[in-house]
């Protein structure tokens, strides 16, 4: 369920994976920015530093299912909660 934490770190694995982080969010803000009808969404400095502050349990969450196999081969896990982070900062 992507709607979920661990459904939308998995899905922040499979955007673009391979690319720079940076490439991967704007990916990202440009399908947003195509659904809104031409706005750009913003970016919340706060969130994305409160989500990377309090993200003891999404860590945890993510080594298990690293330990399960769930993330394609050669996901890095940090910077798949990275993006993560912030993605859940766009607004």
């Amino acid at each position: 369920n992507p709607m979920i934490n661990s459904g939308a770190i998995m899905m922040s694995s499979l955007i673009r994976p391979g690319s720079h982080i940076d490439g991967r969010f704007d990916a990202a803000v440009d399908i947003w920015t195509k659904l809104t009808g031409g706005t750009r969404p913003g970016f919340s400095q706060t969130t994305y530093l409160s989500e990377r502050a309090t993200a003891d349990r999404n860590f945890a969450l993510s080594y298990m299912m690293k330990e399960r196999g769930a993330f394609p081969e050669g996901a890095d896990l940090l910077e798949t909660l990275e993006l993560y982070f912030m993605f859940c900062s766009i607004e």
